[in-house]
Parts: structure tokens; C-alpha cells; sequence
């Protein structure tokens, strides 16, 4: 079986893994917490530099061995490479959360009334990843596509 390489969910999906796994994180102890709480410390780092390219931390393939990886498979994404949420906002706290792990949500944006997506997360197009800002970003519009907003006047019109 090949598995999927791409997935796509509503926040709350991605919420509810995220309280699951915080629940088992909370029931392990010694050794195992201690490896944890080390590849979680170098999840964010090495996520972005694996996305752009960049020099991966030190024993980062230690940390995706032991942890990343387990967590993906038990997760049954272990072939995943693009993890997407979509048709709701998510807390900026669970996308910190699955970056901590390796996995780094990117943002899809569309409305089924102007046939599907329209904007999509683009990791390279971010610029400091050290921040929480760029967990906000909804992503930039599709090759083909223009995106305009528009603002209410004084009177509310728009």
C-alpha cells in the first residue's frame, strides 16, 4: 500500500489529533518525555529549513527517528507531505503545535461559490519563520487567479 501523500481537513480534525496527542504526551514520562520535549525544541527549525532548504539542526534526523516519524505513522501519515486545513479559521496555537512536530499545516482558502480554491500557503514565500506571524498566513492566490478586498464605505456598503 502506497498511503496517502497529501491531506486535507477542517481544523477541527487537526484539533482533535492535537488534544489526543497532547494527551499521550502528558501520560509519558523519563527517558521518553525527556527525547520528546528535545525533538519538539527543534521541531520548528527544522521544519522551516526543511521546507526552504535551509541547514537542518543538529541531530535533526535523530529527532525525526525517534519522534517525528513515530507520530506521523501512528497518525497513519506517514507517507504524508502537504498537510492542509481548510474551510475554517484554525488556533494559531495548533498550527505552532503540529510545527513543533514536523508537520507544518499550510492554509488553503477558497468558497465552493467561486469553484474551490483560491488561495493556497506558499512555505517559500514566508519570510521569518521564527515568528508566529506566519502561522497567520492565508497564502497567495493561485497561478490564474486575483484576489481583490473590498472594504465597506462610511456607510457600510461594499
Amino acid at each position: 500500500m502506497v498511503g496517502r501523500t497529501g491531506f486535507v481537513t477542517v481544523p477541527r480534525v487537526w484539533e482533535k489529533m492535537e488534544e489526543r496527542i497532547a494527551a499521550i504526551g502528558a501520560e509519558t514520562t523519563g527517558l521518553k518525555r525527556k527525547i520528546a520535549d528535545w525533538a519538539k525544541a527543534k521541531g520548528p527549525e527544522g521544519t522551516y529549513a526543511e521546507i526552504n532548504g535551509g541547514p537542518l539542526p543538529s541531530f535533526w534526523g535523530l529527532a525525526k527517528k525517534l519522534v517525528f516519524n513515530k507520530i506521523k505513522e501512528n497518525l497513519g501519515l506517514d507517507k504524508c507531505e502537504t498537510f492542509i486545513f481548510s474551510a475554517a479559521p484554525i488556533k494559531e496555537s495548533t498550527r505552532l503545535f503540529f510545527t513543533n512536530l514536523n508537520i507544518y499545516l499550510l492554509n488553503a482558502f477558497g468558497m465552493s461559490e467561486l469553484a474551490g480554491p483560491q488561495t493556497f500557503t506558499d512555505p517559500s514565500a514566508l519570510k521569518d519563520f521564527t515568528s508566529t506571524e506566519s502561522l497567520k498566513e492565508a497564502g497567495v492566490p493561485l497561478p490564474g487567479l486575483q484576489v481583490a478586498i473590498n472594504k465597506p464605505d462610511a456607510d457600510g456598503n461594499g
